[in-house]
């Protein structure tokens, strides 16, 4: 029976009051009709002869604002009638109706509907009490949506105020680490995010290197454009909003299991400068409470913009700067090493003279090889100064055994050590050799070795680690120091960057990177306070023919 079938959602319907009689008397006007989920059953401004009561499932009524930007929405339950507005109004459909789930519906015409409404005034009251209750309704909504509109908009009146006096902030510096220091700590506190990375982007090697990374412990990440969410982000040019980092298949969770952090989510924004080139990337780790959200976006988006000319105009000061310097020590350079190596020529020319005169004595005769080889390092040292200033590197390749070089390292920084009580261990895990320009790259590797020692208190550790990896060699220099300063981290492989030391002219990492990168290779660093710096120098394999 008709009754029987659809009682319970009669019972909570319109017609709730109609005896099991007419109930079944209003089978003929009624027809059953299922809908998949998406499907719409009527759009805005559509005819209006038909009306649904919901039988199973659910529905959604959406009504858009004339702005386009704006809509009213609403979920229509079990039992619930849709589509009468227009029937009795006889105008067109005021809003739009889709199902939010699968559903059946029971469909009635209008005249049908109205000539039983007509012959049953209990039904014609309890339409009348509907209507005014979704008329109630609909102001509360309305009153409701108007508040948060206002909420929104004053919302987007305080960032855009913010976004301006971060401009004006940002644009009054020329210090770029000073900059990405500022952008992220405000990028961070306005959306509320834990944690926060910003990338630079190295056009000449295709490669993003994170300059500010936000915390206690520093780790310089080199990511290939296209590798990770954020090498994608910067490939595609295109914000990347992550709910669920572990979720995504291009999420990299290899620092969380280095370090302990667990990245929930994740946002990250290109930085865009001028007609249209990438300059670096926002990324964005962890929202306090829930995901990022649009909004979040569209700030960090406005934040970006601000941001890219700020740190195009820092770079370009930086480099002519750099430029600047590396002139001056050029020019200081050609005037002193000049008198210099004519001293080092004296040095070696006496100590030649001692070695004729010393006769057969082994001890005497090793001393003074010792000094003709310290003056000959010296020498080389000097000319690698000059061609650093003059941005050239000429590299001698030849066989070369690391595990030599590192002995000779250790060998040669003994006093220092033994001033210190310095332990240091050398662990070699492979027995090749590989061509190299052995002199530089032992100069950079003792550039990084004497840092450890100057960073080292007494009764302190140095590891020394070369590691064979499938395309290239990785040697570590290893020790368990104070970390490196927080104020010198960002800028610690550009010239002149030194802090406390003694001795030392601030160009012995800018130096270390520059050898490195011309045999095609790379120099990372991790640092974290009271625990320690590894210095990993990455070398492409160069096997001997």
């Amino acid at each position: 029976m008709f009754f029987t079938k659809y009682k319970k959602v009669f019972q909570k319907s319109i017609f709730s009051e109609l005896s099991e009689e007419e109930f079944n008397s209003l089978e003929p006007s009624f027809k059953e009709k299922e809908y998949k989920a998406g499907e719409v059953l009527f759009e805005e401004g559509d005819t209006g002869n038909v009306l649904f009561l919901l039988i199973e499932g659910k529905l959604k009524i959406s009504k858009r604002a004339e702005s386009k930007n704006i809509a009213i929405e609403k979920v229509i339950n079990e039992g619930e009638l849709v589509g009468e507005m227009a029937v009795l109004e006889k105008r067109p459909r005021s809003a739009s109706v889709f199902a939010l789930t699968d559903v059946k519906v029971l469909l009635i015409e209008e005249k049908k509907f109205l000539n039983f409404a007509g012959s049953n005034p209990g039904l014609a009251i309890k339409l009348s009490v509907k209507l005014s209750r979704r008329i109630r309704r609909t102001d509360e909504d309305l009153v409701e949506m108007i508040a948060q509109m206002q909420r929104k908009l004053n919302k987007s009146i305080n960032r855009f105020s913010s976004i301006l006096d971060i401009s004006k902030e940002i644009n009054s510096s020329l210090d770029l680490n000073q900059i990405l220091r500022y952008v992220l700590n405000i990028a961070k506190e306005n959306i509320k995010a834990e944690r926060g990375t910003i990338y630079i982007y190295e056009a000449n090697k295709q490669i993003l290197v994170s300059k500010i990374f936000d915390g206690d412990e520093f780790k310089e990440i080199r990511l290939p454009i296209g590798v990770g969410i954020a090498g994608k982000a910067a490939l595609k040019k295109k914000v990347y909003n992550v709910k669920n980092a572990y979720d995504e298949p291009e999420f990299d969770s290899s620092f969380d299991k280095e370090s302990g952090y667990n990245t929930r989510n994740l946002i990250c924004v290109p930085i865009i400068g001028n007609e249209n080139n990438l300059i670096g990337i926002f990324q964005l780790l962890n929202k306090i409470k829930g995901s990022f959200t649009d909004d979040d976006e569209e700030f960090l988006k406005l934040l970006s913009s601000s941001a890219a000319m700020a740190i195009q105009n820092a770079t370009l000061y930086s480099q002519v700067a750099s430029a600047e310097k590396m002139s001056t020590i050029g020019k200081m350079s050609s005037l002193i090493i000049h008198d210099v190596k004519n001293s080092l020529a004296v040095i070696h020319g006496y100590a030649s003279i001692i070695d004729m005169k010393i006769g057969e004595d082994e001890f005497l005769t090793s001393q003074i090889g010792k000094i003709k080889d310290k003056v000959f390092d010296t020498n080389e040292m000097l000319m690698e100064i000059l061609n650093f200033a003059k941005g050239q590197e000429k590299l001698h390749l030849r066989p070369t055994s690391i595990s030599e070089i590192l002995e000779d390292i250790k060998t040669e920084n003994t006093h220092d050590l033994l001033l210190k009580k310095i332990k240091v261990s050398i662990e070699i895990r492979f027995e090749k050799d590989f061509n190299l320009d052995r002199n530089q790259i032992k100069r950079a590797i003792n550039n990084l070795f004497i840092n450890a020692i100057q960073a080292l208190d007494k009764n302190g550790n140095i590891e020394l680690v070369a590691i064979e990896h499938s395309k290239n060699i990785e040697i570590q220099i290893r020790d368990d120091g104070n970390g490196i300063p927080v104020e010198i981290r960002d800028t610690l492989f550009e010239p002149f960057t030194t802090l406390g030391k003694a001795k030392g002219s601030g160009l012995g990492t800018a130096i270390a990177k520059r050898i490195v990168e011309a045999h095609k290779g790379s120099i990372n660093l991790e640092t974290k306070t009271d625990e320690g710096t590894v210095f990993k120098i990455f070398l492409p394999k160069l096997e001997l023919n």
